[in-house]
């Protein structure tokens, strides 16, 4: 099974190439393993991952349920909805700004109204929340470090990050002046998105596969510290 994960680092869930596993990373491949799916690894950044999808090259990536997503790959289902108890991973969207700016978020609208956020290349999982609030996003930068000085520099207004990486980059960088605002931007929840030109047996191991993620994934060991 070949499986395309980000070719760059999402701390805690995916490190970088050649440094230990991320913690999602470890739990796709011991679940992989406990029901006897031989992977593949691949990396490469998010849209070509799913590009590599679409052409038959990746059969499964992390990716988040959104409607575009949602139309292109499988999800696992209950009752023919996304069943959020086989997730990979939830996680919590923060909004970061320069340390003392006056930008606001009440959880539904942003003040002053139409911000430019910061977000990394090829990431969906903002995509259908910012088209609800009417934003583009600049979505040029790879790393969380990079958001962080396009914010430092002015060339965005705030970048979006999971809660668990920016926290981390502060512990890494506290002379950056920073701050994440107490309302989250959203919490979204991350799957194994699969190909639909998968065959019949190896559609079934996928639904295996889906199933012990589900029964692992709250464990302490794939769990941030």
């Amino acid at each position: 099974m070949r499986l395309c994960i980000p070719d760059h680092a999402v701390p805690p869930y995916v490190s970088e190439p050649g440094a230990e596993a991320g913690l999602s990373e470890q739990l796709l491949q011991h679940s992989a393993q406990a029901v006897g799916i031989a992977l593949q690894l691949l990396r490469q950044p998010p849209a070509r991952c799913r590009r590599s999808i679409e052409n038959g090259q990746v059969d499964v990536a992390p990716m988040a349920a959104s409607s575009t997503n949602l139309a292109d790959y499988d999800f696992p289902l209950h009752e023919g909805q996304v069943d959020a108890n086989r997730r990979l991973l939830r996680i919590q969207l923060v909004v970061v700004r320069r340390r003392g700016d006056a930008l606001q978020w009440d959880g539904q609208h942003f003040e002053p109204a139409t911000p430019l956020l910061g977000i990394r290349l090829g990431q969906v999982v903002f995509s259908d929340r910012l088209k609800q609030l009417g934003l583009r996003p600049d979505a040029s930068a790879v790393q969380g470090e990079q958001l962080l000085r396009k914010l430092l520099a002015r060339r965005v207004d705030a970048v979006l990050l999971f809660r668990e990486e920016f926290e981390g980059l502060q512990a890494r960088l506290p002379e950056l002046a920073v701050e994440a605002l107490p309302q989250p931007f959203m919490v979204a929840d991350m799957y194994l998105g699969a190909s639909r030109r998968l065959d019949a047996a190896s559609r079934a191991r996928v639904e295996a596969w889906w199933e012990q993620i589900g029964k692992w994934r709250d464990l302490p060991a794939y769990r941030p510290k």
